[in-house]
């Protein structure tokens, strides 16, 4: 290949439009010999060499959001390998600067085996806003941080390892600094190694992976550990924030956060919530809240309007998800005077189940408090229980319904035991119920999966024996033809017309044969992929 194209005048012979396009092109690249010396790494018996340039590369269209520039790009060959010698490009406000190697490229072109290769990757600044360009952000912000999109396959025979350092990016609400780790892609998986970010004035890293291995049903497994992250701006950034904490939406502080998650996902590419596990802690020295509805109805059982505002100092929060919920061991908290412990579970419908445990001093009980200690003495008595006197009352709150419209009933607690301990006991009725709940609902979710496994199965198996019988019944028809064909062949030589009969009951014999091999293979196909679905299914 020897080609110098000038692009500068690509428009005297090809209408443009409003499309312009500059630069040079100069190829001079030489490939002969044998694939077979290349796949046996015998590199010295084959001729490659050679290079493409690209200089001075300008393109701007109405289709493509802002300007393109290349300075420089320069690709060399060999038998072993591509090499990126540099690549320069400007799109917009937006630099990229890549250089690397690709190896085993030549079996990659013309036996589809695996191509190898590391590319290092920098860039100032990525504008992804303006690479996407107006319309799509119109679009991203009206499907609330939602993009179509359909499952993506990783490639088999790609293995190949980026090492990335970008100093800004901005996408959508959110600026990332100092972006920099490594990107892997092998055996149909994408994967992050220590990819370290600052973002919403603190950090993050990540780990993890996404896996093609089953198209089917694509998953990530990913790890965060996410440092001194400002709640508004994470609660305006990031659609799960939502879902998960709205509660967020009324914070201020910034929080610490180690979390492990795995899901499945949907073939738009989101998370199938109900298939969503994780682990996971919050920590935070201190966050303040305003106006939560949960504290704005204990604060009027209370006659109090101490929890308008709510300041926790020294947070430390273990969760897990699961069920598309996200259920939260007790923990200990102090607002003023009061000590609470709290836990329980929210939905990402957000539906609710918490219990709040609370030592409220008769002090705090504000300027109501002879009301309140009347209506709670009331209240008690209700329980079957007497409020005993002292300068602490111990009582429960029990939180249920919707996040944006909680509903809070008190009980109160026998004795006075310790506020943890009213918390435990207060749960583990709900739990055990909720418990008996769950085991229904996975015995129900494992039958219908079941059901789903090998009603696939049959139709598998079916399918295998309907292609053999297919087959077969095609063979046995091709025979008959054939020796149908044979006997006008013979016309009307007797001798010829009765060997014709026999070959053709032969060809047909034969043809049988095999199609009852074909069946037979079938069977045992089908009663296979049967039996791998049972095994399958009873594993559930």
């Amino acid at each position: 290949l020897k080609a110098m194209l000038d692009f500068n005048s690509l428009s005297d012979v090809i209408p443009l439009d409003s499309t312009d396009i500059s630069g040079i092109l100069n190829a001079d690249v030489t490939m002969m010999g044998r694939l077979s010396s290349i796949e046996a790494e015998r590199y010295e018996e084959f001729q490659a060499g050679g290079s493409i340039t690209l200089e001075n590369f300008g393109f701007s269209s109405p289709d493509v959001p802002v300007p393109v520039n290349i300075r420089k790009s320069s690709m060399q060959f060999s038998p072993q390998y591509v090499a990126l010698k540099e690549f320069d490009m400007n799109a917009g406000k937006s630099d990229l600067s890549l250089s690397g190697k690709l190896e085993h490229y030549i079996p990659y072109l013309f036996s589809d085996e695996t191509v190898r290769g590391k590319l290092e990757l920098s860039s100032r600044l990525l504008d992804i806003n303006e690479l996407i360009g107006e319309s799509t952000a119109d679009t991203l912000e009206e499907a609330e941080d939602t993009v179509a999109a359909s499952t993506v396959e990783v490639p088999a025979n790609i293995e190949f390892v980026m090492n990335a350092e970008i100093g800004k990016i901005l996408y959508d609400k959110i600026e990332i600094n100092d972006m920099k780790g490594i990107i892997e892609v092998s055996d149909r998986k994408a994967m992050l190694h220590q990819l370290a970010m600052n973002l919403l004035d603190g950090s993050m890293v990540m780990n993890g992976e996404y896996n093609t291995q089953d198209i089917s049903t694509p998953m990530v497994d990913f790890h965060f550990d996410m440092q001194h992250i400002d709640i508004p701006k994470a609660f305006e950034a990031f659609n799960t924030v939502r879902l998960l904490v709205p509660a967020a939406r009324n914070a201020s502080g910034n929080v610490s956060v180690q979390l492990d998650m795995t899901s499945f996902l949907a073939s738009d590419m989101t998370p199938l919530m109900n298939s969503l596990v994780g682990t996971g802690r919050l920590r935070s020295e201190n966050v303040v809240m305003d106006n939560s509805r949960v504290f704005d109805k204990i604060g009027d059982i209370l006659k109090t309007d101490r929890y308008k505002t709510l300041s926790v100092n020294d947070l430390d929060v273990d969760f897990e998800i699961r069920n598309g919920r996200v259920y939260v061991d007790p923990f200990d908290v102090k607002l003023g005077n009061n000590k609470l412990t709290v836990s329980g579970d929210q939905g990402i419908d957000k539906t609710m189940n918490f219990n709040i445990a609370m030592g409220i001093p008769r002090s705090s009980l504000g300027a109501g408090a002879g009301s309140a200690l009347e209506g709670l003495t009331s209240l008690a008595g209700s329980q079957g229980l007497n409020l005993a006197a002292g300068n602490t009352v111990n009582m429960n709150f029990l939180v249920s319904g919707m996040v944006d419209d909680p509903k809070v009933s008190p009980v109160f607690a026998a004795g006075g035991s310790p506020v943890k301990q009213q918390a435990r006991e207060a749960v583990k009725e709900r739990v055990q119920d909720q418990v008996k709940e769950v085991k229904q609902e996975v015995r129900e979710n494992v039958e219908e999966q079941k059901e789903k496994i090998m009603k696939e199965a049959e139709e598998e198996a079916q399918g295998i024996r309907d292609a053999a019988r297919k087959a077969g019944d095609e063979l046995v028809s091709q025979a008959g033809k054939e020796g149908d064909q044979r006997i006008r062949d013979a016309g009307n030589n007797p001798i010829k017309k009765r060997a014709a009969e026999e070959y053709r009951k032969l060809l047909i014999k034969q043809a049988q044969d095999k199609s009852k091999k074909l069946q037979e293979e079938a069977d045992a196909k089908a009663e296979k992929v049967l039996q791998t679905a049972r095994e399958k299914a009873d594993k559930l």
